[in-house]
């Protein structure tokens, strides 16, 4: 969750079969549990000045949409001026993270908010992009926008591939 949305904290896994947190989490945590983590850590972020105007890119594999939608959502909150495009790759549409969100986001923050979703494998009326969300298909959803920044989260394959077309 974005800090700007006051809402509480939230935790997005995603259970992967062989994987001890994940299936933990799923398992055994109910609402209403405890749980204690530790302080948070790292430097991916993105710093806010209320009067900036700029153009954010966050392009989201999967899972990486975790840290990207707290991000745009803080940008979009805390710089009213400023855009966000948020591209999010899947392999189904049934596998779309946070796909009530995003829809509650866009009219909200519109037209300040653009987010394009691309399907690796999508059904036959889907009117999003067809196709694994890699450097091409980023280079095509943009088309001419022009950003001052990148934030880039996925698998790593997907990461190298978009960063480096993003060069």
């Amino acid at each position: 969750t974005s800090p700007a949305s006051r809402l509480r904290p939230a935790v997005t896994v995603r259970r992967a079969p062989t994987g001890l947190v994940s299936r933990h989490l799923h398992e055994r945590i109910r609402a209403g549990d405890t749980l204690v983590a530790t302080d948070p850590a790292g430097q991916f972020t993105l710093p806010t000045d209320s009067a900036l105007e700029r153009v954010v890119v966050f392009v989201a594999g999967g899972v990486g949409i975790t840290p990207l939608v707290s991000l745009a959502e803080t940008l979009l909150r805390e710089e009213p001026k400023s855009r966000a495009v948020l591209l999010c790759g899947n392999r189904r549409e049934d596998e779309i993270i946070f796909r009530e969100r995003l829809g509650a986001l866009e009219p909200e923050f519109a037209p300040r908010l653009v987010v394009r979703h691309a399907l690796d494998s999508p059904p036959a009326n889907w009117s999003g992009a067809a196709g694994a969300l890699d450097g091409a298909r980023t280079l095509q959803l943009l088309g001419t926008t022009d950003a001052d920044a990148f934030y880039v989260c996925g698998p790593e394959a997907m990461m190298t591939d978009v960063c480096s077309a993003l060069a």
